[in-house]
């Protein structure tokens, strides 16, 4: 077992053999990806996602203008160069394990909603470091905002069952993101 399927375990993850990928990476919705962090370089790179297997993947799957990448990543270092996605990213940031500011909160929905709602064959990549806790925070708001699910216990277990594999235990592992999501 490689080092970043061992870093992953338990998630769902993504190989494409004809793009030579091996993500962290799984969709949610046909238009929304949970994906862990894209590394510029070594060592990360040993056990997250490479950036440039992450840039491959959705300009040959969904084609360069139709995805755009939300890093929530507040730490530094966790960000990368400005041309990476042919730009199109955006940078959101909140400390890890904690649920963001809910204004904050209101603008990234916002923002992923206006970018999907653009044209149908938009997609929005989310991503931390490992994705399960502020991305899934965000991403469980956004699936029930688009009431994919009707409620925040409903949320949770559907994004655990997505996201992860079964027995591996909770998709989401922010204290307090029930709470929160009893808001919507």
């Amino acid at each position: 077992m490689s080092l970043k399927a061992a870093v992953s375990l338990g998630k769902r993850r993504r190989k494409y053999a004809q793009l030579g990928t091996d993500l962290d990476l799984a969709y949610l919705t046909p238009t929304l990806i949970a994906m862990g962090f894209p590394c510029p370089s070594l060592p990360k790179t040993l056990y997250r996602n490479s950036i440039n297997q992450a840039l491959k993947f959705p300009d040959s799957k969904h084609g360069p203008d139709h995805y755009f990448v939300f890093n929530l990543c507040s730490e530094p270092g966790w960000s990368y160069p400005s041309n990476s996605f042919h730009g199109n990213y955006v940078q959101y940031p909140f400390d890890d394990h904690q649920p963001p500011p809910f204004h904050l909160l209101l603008q990234i929905l916002h923002h992923i909603h206006t970018w999907l709602q653009r044209d149908p064959r938009n997609i929005a990549a989310v991503h931390c470091k490992a994705e399960k806790g502020r991305t899934g925070v965000i991403r469980c708001a956004y699936l029930l905002l688009t009431r994919v699910f009707q409620d925040a216990d409903a949320v949770l277990a559907g994004y655990t069952r997505l996201r992860m594999l079964e027995g591996w235990g909770d998709g989401l592992t922010v204290a307090g993101a029930g709470e929160m999501g009893k808001v919507f």
